[in-house]
C-alpha cells in the first residue's frame, strides 16, 4: 500500500485528529478511536471509508515506460467550501495517456473516472459527491492540491497543480468554483505568483537527471 497524500482533520468535531488519505489508486478514510484497558499505544485508527460514503478511485495509467507521474498517488485537500461548519475532501485525479506518449503530449480527462472529486459533509458525517455541480471536474492530469482565500472574500479557494498546466478556482461562496487561472494568470508549471497583500503562489516543479555508465 502505498500512501501518497494524507490530511489530519476533526471530522467528527470531537478535537480528535481523524485522517483521509490518498493511496496509489485507491483513497482511506480513517477515524481515531481511544485505546481501551492496558493498550500502550495513544490512540489507533478504524478504517471507516464506506461509512462516510466517500468512493473515489485514483485513476493512473501503467506503461511499459514507468513514465514517473503513474507512480504517484493524488493530492488531497480538507476545507470548508461553503462555511458551513463542516470540513469537506476534494481528490485530484489522474488522465489517460498512451504507451508509449509522443513529445509534447498533454494528457486531458475523457470521462468521469478521470474526473478531480469534491466530497461535501452532510450534518450526520457522511460525505456527498458534488463534483459535478461544484465545477471541479479539472482538465488534465491533476497530481496536487492547495487551499487558500487568495482575495480575502471569506470563502476558500483552490489551486490544483498538474501535469500540463495548473488552475486556480475561485469559490463563488455555495462549493461552486470558477475558474480564474487565465484571469489570475497563474496557470504556469513553475514560478511564484503574488497580489500585493495577499497569498503569494509559489509552484515549484523538480526534474531528475540520472547518468548511466
Amino acid at each position: 500500500m502505498a500512501i501518497e497524500g494524507c490530511r489530519d482533520f476533526a471530522w467528527r468535531r470531537d478535537r480528535r485528529a481523524d485522517r483521509v488519505c490518498s493511496l496509489y489508486r485507491s483513497q482511506q478514510v480513517f477515524w481515531w478511536s481511544p485505546p481501551t484497558g492496558s493498550e500502550l499505544v495513544p490512540g489507533r485508527f478504524v478504517d471507516v471509508t464506506k461509512q462516510t460514503g466517500i468512493q473515489f478511485l485514483h485513476q493512473a495509467a501503467h506503461t511499459s515506460r514507468k513514465y514517473l507521474i503513474e507512480t504517484m498517488g493524488s493530492g488531497v485537500a480538507v476545507f470548508d467550501c461553503d462555511n458551513d461548519g463542516r470540513l469537506d475532501i476534494f481528490f485530484a485525479n489522474g488522465a489517460p495517456y498512451s504507451d508509449p506518449t509522443p513529445p509534447g503530449f498533454i494528457p486531458r480527462k475523457t470521462g468521469p473516472e478521470y474526473w478531480d472529486r469534491l466530497f461535501h459533509q452532510k450534518p450526520d458525517g457522511t460525505f456527498e459527491d458534488i463534483t459535478e455541480k461544484s465545477g471541479l471536474k479539472g482538465v488534465g492530469y491533476d497530481m496536487g492540491v492547495a487551499v487558500g482565500d487568495y482575495d480575502n472574500d471569506g470563502y476558500e479557494d483552490i489551486y490544483v497543480t498538474g501535469y500540463g498546466g495548473n488552475h486556480l478556482y475561485h469559490n463563488n461562496g455555495d462549493c461552486t468554483f470558477t475558474d480564474v487561472t487565465d484571469k489570475a494568470g497563474v496557470g504556469a508549471m513553475a514560478g511564484p505568483h503574488r497580489r500585493p497583500g495577499l497569498i503569494l503562489i509559489m509552484t515549484v516543479c523538480w526534474i531528475w537527471l540520472w547518468l548511466v555508465m
